[in-house]
């Protein structure tokens, strides 16, 4: 496929030296996909793949400065948004990026806390976040991220709530009953993405290679069913295919 032939999606996140997660990550995953990644960054973090310092956020100003020219000159089918510094600039991102592209796809993947456990976010306010999933396609949160976004304890209830704004993508991969069934709330509507086998391995960044999947299928024209499926199946690949916490993107063209 040419490069031309190729959709636009754009990654919204961190960059992550060792590569596993972050922006990095998403192009790799998109390239593998087949389609043309660009990114925009939110913060730089000191990390490996096991272990996290710290991170330094861009400022407004700079994300603007990144934002806009690229916003302007492509036309984005998709965009991926990993960690921001909190919820308001969040918002300020979603609205810029549909004053540009109003029919853009805009995916979530709220990362609240690192692999190491590094906490990004202390408290979010699920009020203030519902004025923000009206300009959001889908959300990707796992297990553990679904509870803090809703401050609720019923993972289930919590993702079918939330779906009353945007559609919710919920990863199974903490899910110590059913480890590895994933679900899908449109509007309380439950679609369940049975594993084809269970994983035994982990890997740094999964979440976000996982969401830059979806972006990616979505953004070759797959219906959500479909892209949701090729998805799953992607990341199952990538866990297996090494047994430490970097993995291999391999090329599925």
């Amino acid at each position: 496929m040419e490069i031309e032939d190729r959709p636009y999606v754009l990654s919204i996140g961190g960059h992550d030296p060792s590569g596993g997660a972050g922006i990095t990550a998403d192009l790799k995953t998109m390239e593998s996909i087949g389609v043309q990644g660009m990114s925009v960054c939110t913060s730089l973090t000191f990390q490996t793949e096991d272990h996290f310092e710290g991170l330094v956020w861009m400022t407004k100003k700079e994300l603007k400065k990144q934002l806009k020219p690229i916003m302007e000159q492509y036309d984005f089918s998709v965009v991926k948004i990993g960690i921001i510094e909190n919820l308001k600039i969040l918002k300020w991102i979603v609205k810029s990026i549909k004053t540009y592209q109003p029919n853009i796809i805009i995916i979530w993947d709220p990362v609240i806390k690192t692999t190491s456990g590094y906490k990004l976010h202390k408290k979010l306010s699920p009020n203030y976040l519902k004025s923000i999933l009206k300009y959001i396609n889908i959300i990707t949160p796992n297990w553990n991220e679904i509870i803090q976004l809703t401050g609720e304890k019923d993972v289930i209830k919590s993702a079918s709530k939330l779906s009353k704004w945007t559609m919710v993508y919920l990863k199974g991969g903490h899910n110590e009953s059913n480890i590895g069934m994933d679900y899908l709330y449109i509007e309380g509507a439950e679609t369940v993405f049975v594993p084809e086998y269970v994983s035994s391995q982990q890997k740094h960044g999964s979440g976000c290679i996982f969401s830059s999947a979806l972006s990616s299928y979505l953004a070759l024209s797959y219906s959500l069913d479909s892209a949701c499926v090729a998805s799953k199946r992607y990341i199952t690949e990538y866990l297996d295919s090494t047994d430490t916490l970097l993995g291999i993107h391999f090329q599925l063209l």
